[in-house]
């Protein structure tokens, strides 16, 4: 079996496979493109973006295993960060004929190989797949928190326009607020989680070759973006955000990013209102959100809203300490005295000052 990147007679095979097992409900990402029927027309300009440095290196990081001249398997993934300190499994599939022969497991190992520069990956995966969170629980990766995705029907943002809620400061998103975007983005989440994700301003910046290609993708797919923060001049920070996706041909839902910092969850429901209002301008259909587990109170929010679960996924994350760990068991139990038959293990000679700190200090006279 071969594993290597994509090319361009793979595309019609990858996109078949591709159909037939993605079920994914997640926030459409500017920066991925996924192996659709649209990808042929734009390959050339994609594998030339790959071969130098540039914010869309990374648009379409597809490898694909191939067994007797036929792709049985595609693992996609990108980076999460600026800094590419962090990637994502977006999608890993294989041929239902194949699957049990552990070639999940080897695709998973190339890309590992593949993207050195990563020192952590990450990964979503439905809480019911067994054969998936098994699959990735093999090869490192850990549990790290819960994502559960909603769904707010047509009938309830309008229910939620017709309400008054409070005037709030907010202004459009530019690229001069990047640095209070990141403050809000790593406020809303804990250390741990923070670390994985390793997001800089950087990341809240869009570049022009990401605008330009954001504003033929929304051309194309007949889309509108509104991002918008609430701003407080007291503590002269970002205290709310949301970003939305809007269907305006009405046969797609809208999507949504909200944050929120937590000492301002009344934010909530005003920013849902105040959402529901700029979707009444457009054809109904419902929104998609998404909430953590470490972020009870905007699940209980939509609780509150009659909110549908579409699914619940699992965040796993996998660092390359993991196999640092391993590398130092194995030198541990390496005899070395048997290996090199004239080195001898000798204990380390006591230094001074260990010989200073066993001495009895005399009795204290109470003075």
């Amino acid at each position: 079996m071969l594993i290597r990147p994509i090319q361009y007679r793979d595309l019609e095979s990858v996109r078949k496979l591709y159909d037939e097992t993605e079920k994914s409900h997640t926030f459409p990402q500017a920066g991925i493109l996924k192996p659709g029927r649209g990808i042929h027309r734009l390959y050339g300009a994609v594998k030339l973006l790959s071969f130098f440095r540039n914010p869309m290196q990374s648009v379409f990081c597809v490898h694909v295993a191939q067994m007797d001249g036929q792709i049985v398997g595609i693992v996609q993934v990108r980076p999460i960060n600026t800094i590419h300190s962090t990637w994502q499994v977006e999608h890993i599939a294989v041929s239902p004929e194949v699957r049990g022969q552990g070639i999940g497991t080897r695709l998973l190992r190339h890309v590992f190989e593949y993207y050195r520069e990563a020192r952590n990956w990450t990964v979503e995966v439905d809480i019911h797949n067994k054969g998936g969170l098994a699959l990735y629980r093999q090869n490192g990766f850990q549990s790290l928190a819960q994502f559960c995705y909603w769904r707010l029907s047509s009938q309830v943002l309008t229910k939620l326009s017709t309400y008054e809620g409070q005037a709030l400061n907010l202004r459009p998103v530019s690229n001069a607020d990047a640095s209070l975007l990141c403050q809000l983005d790593a406020s809303t989440m804990p250390p741990m989680v923070r670390q994985i994700y390793d997001r800089h301003p950087n990341d809240f910046h869009r570049g022009v070759i990401t605008r330009a290609l954001g504003t033929v993708g929304r051309l194309v797919n007949h889309t509108q973006r509104v991002a918008q923060y609430v701003y407080e001049k007291e503590r002269q920070a970002a205290i709310g955000a949301f970003d939305l996706l809007l269907s305006s041909t009405g046969l797609e839902p809208h999507y949504a990013h909200l944050l929120v910092h937590p000492a301002y969850t009344w934010l909530y429901p005003q920013l849902a209102m105040h959402m529901a209002c700029i979707l009444q301008n457009y054809p109904p259909q419902a929104l998609h959100l998404v909430s953590t587990d470490y972020q009870s109170e905007r699940e209980e929010f939509l609780e509150s809203l009659d909110a549908e679960v579409i699914e619940r996924k699992l965040l796993m994350s996998r660092s390359v300490w993991h196999k640092v760990r391993e590398s130092r068991k194995a030198l541990e139990g390496l005899q070395i005295p048997e290996m090199l038959p004239g080195f001898s293990m000798r204990p380390p000679i006591a230094e001074r000052i260990q010989q200073e700190e066993t001495r009895q200090d005399p009795p204290s006279t109470g003075w």
